[in-house]
């Protein structure tokens, strides 16, 4: 389990931490299923899965910005909702409104994620601009 800084996790950030796991878990157990039943699209699609799902981390790594933990968390399950469950559980097929649901998903999604650049941004001095050019840039985040 992973620290932010010094400080230690509350109850919710472990909880957090431990459905981002067993999310990963799970879709650790179908790859190694597909491959013992010869599901070869179902293990490289749970391949991708998985590894989609580390990006947060890499970003954090990358850039040197510290992703909240909710964040991370709305993240992999919104992948695990698209590919896994959508693609491989073929929720596409079984549920109507799923299509739907992950498009208004993934816009909620968009706008935290252009709001924390911009902050981020801000907050470290990078970025000087107007109040226009901030709400130009959240209206095309939230209507992506």
């Amino acid at each position: 389990m992973r620290k932010r800084g010094r400080k230690s996790l509350s109850k919710f950030e472990k909880t957090e931490i431990i459905i981002s796991y067993l999310l990963r878990a799970s879709i650790v157990f179908a790859i190694i299923w597909g491959i013992i039943h010869a599901q070869w699209t179902l293990s490289f699609a749970s391949l991708v899965t998985l590894l989609t799902s580390f990006l947060p981390n890499a970003l954090e790594h990358t850039f040197k910005i510290a992703l909240p933990i909710e964040f991370e968390l709305i993240i992999i399950a919104f992948i695990y909702a698209t590919l896994f469950l959508g693609e491989i559980g073929d929720f596409y097929q079984a549920f109507w409104w799923w299509d739907n649901m992950l498009h208004a998903g993934a816009s909620i999604v968009l706008g935290f994620v252009g709001f924390l650049v911009v902050y981020t941004l801000l907050l470290k001095g990078r970025l000087q601009t107007s109040p226009f050019f901030l709400a130009v840039f959240a209206f095309c985040c939230l209507s992506g």
